[in-house]
């Protein structure tokens, strides 16, 4: 009889290995985080174990940290951009000297650059955490 113990052994230290143990989110100015960006982050929570908001994110809730770029760039496995193209594009631009992945979440007009809608983000998240850790 096969054991099941190693299984599940290793299949829980192969998600907690690609598990974002930080993430760091920047949301375009004009977004709010109570309207736009709140529904969103017990869902990445439950992918990380911290969460970092870069400092321009003047209305999210004081629970979280609020880091320079500098700061979020260094302690970041993974940025979350909420904003259009010209969003990401600043982003990618900000943190182009650091090795992390940048998700962009188009809440903008267009979406050339941006991997996924709002809604995407609400329900298939777990399958996109996973699919940018590996890539």
């Amino acid at each position: 009889m096969i054991s099941k113990k190693p299984l599940i052994k290793s299949f829980l230290e192969m998600y907690n290995s690609i598990m974002f143990k930080k993430i760091g989110i920047v949301y375009k100015e004009s977004l709010s985080f109570d309207a736009d960006i709140s529904a969103h982050v017990e869902t990445i929570l439950s992918h990380s174990k911290e969460l970092y908001f870069h400092e321009s994110a003047s209305d999210a809730p004081k629970d979280f940290p609020k880091l320079s770029k500098d700061e979020l760039g260094d302690q970041s496995d993974l940025i979350i951009v909420f904003g259009g193209d010209g969003t990401m594009l600043s982003t990618a631009r900000d943190f182009i000297s650091y090795d992390i992945p940048i998700m962009g979440v188009n809440f903008g007009q267009v979406g050339f650059l941006t991997d996924s809608s709002e809604n995407i983000i609400s329900s298939n998240q777990s399958m996109m955490f996973l699919m940018i850790k590996l890539n």
